[in-house]
């Protein structure tokens, strides 16, 4: 079968909690989905036995031939060698170092893969099938346990010099500040990460006596701060909670204050945000677009659109896919 004939290609998202995979058609659209949670998998050698099976599972269930398969994405949170196809570091599965995911799949399954960054593969995925459409200059923003960040220039993934670059989450905002997970201080990810805002809100709670009484997030959390969530201060800030309010006030100050500087340095077409964070809506997006629109350069900067993703919860499955597709199309 030649590859006008392949009309669907597979998608993997490997997230901290969960492994997602999905067969997607050439127009994004999702023909069938299955996942498995990232906390079982012990070693690469698992994860790739795991991943064979669940790719069968997906092919029989759906009833499509391998065949009609043009080839494998994969995206990856952390340090990936796009180039050689190797996953360089998944801290979430032990043992994992330098595996050569590509190839392993590769013989594994018959179907050519690719591997990239997740945010690259989200990026891809919103460039054709989402908020990037009819844009060829833009970044991308995934908000969740960490940040991650992509930049499409020209229509195309820009990696840097030696795969690196897009780490947005790890730009300084204050080098006095709290320590990051990478070894330095005040990082965007260390103050907007999902953990980090829970725990303004919870500081938040603690410092004001009277404000926590007549708070709705503890209401909505029956009590438990351990139950607070990015998702339960959104819905508490919709409900007009001041805590929740001002803590997602702050958490849109620090990420448009990144965005002002990628302004100032790249000038893109738009910004576009995704993850589950982003979720909170205009709660988020409007403080960060104030926010860029008091710190850009100049006029053309401060009106710099900011969107938010449109391809939703399967934005890593249908993101890999396309990237998968694109690689194949290109050579």
């Amino acid at each position: 079968m030649g590859p006008s004939r392949r009309r669907y290609y597979l998608g993997i998202d490997i997230g901290a909690t969960w492994v997602k995979m999905g067969i997607v058609g050439h127009r994004g659209f999702l023909r069938a989905k299955e996942e498995f949670d990232t906390r079982e998998i012990r070693s690469p050698r698992q994860f790739l036995s795991r991943t064979q099976e669940t790719i069968e599972g997906l092919l029989k269930a759906s009833s499509i031939e391998r065949a009609a398969v043009g080839g494998t994405g994969v995206g990856a949170p952390g340090w990936v060698d796009y180039s050689n196809g190797i996953v360089r570091e998944l801290t979430n599965i032990p043992k994992w170092h330098d595996v050569p995911l590509a190839d392993q799949l590769t013989r594994a399954t018959g179907l050519q893969t690719f591997v990239d960054n997740d945010a690259n593969v989200m990026a891809v995925g919103e460039l054709i099938h989402g908020a990037g459409r009819g844009h060829v200059n833009f970044i991308c923003l995934t908000l969740g346990t960490g940040v991650g960040g992509a930049i499409i220039i020209n229509g195309k993934i820009y990696r840097g010099a030696r795969g690196l670059a897009g780490e947005i989450g790890h730009m300084v905002l204050d080098h006095n500040g709290p320590r990051c997970a990478c070894g330095a201080n005040g990082c965007l990810e260390r103050y907007v990460g999902n953990r980090f805002i829970v725990a303004n809100a919870v500081r938040r709670l603690e410092e004001g006596r009277g404000a926590r009484r007549r708070s709705t997030i503890l209401k909505l959390a029956n009590h438990d701060v351990n139950a607070i969530t990015p998702k339960l201060l959104a819905e508490a800030a919709a409900q007009g909670d001041a805590i929740a309010r001002e803590v997602w006030r702050e958490t849109g100050q620090y990420i448009g204050t990144a965005l002002a500087v990628l302004v100032n340095l790249l000038n893109p077409e738009c910004f576009i945000i995704g993850g589950g964070v982003a979720k909170a809506g205009h709660v988020l997006f409007d403080p960060i677009r104030k926010t860029l629109a008091r710190l850009a350069m100049n006029k053309l900067g401060r009106v710099t659109p900011v969107r938010e993703a449109q391809l939703g919860e399967d934005a890593g499955i249908v993101g890999a896919a396309t990237f998968a597709r694109t690689c194949t199309e290109t050579g």
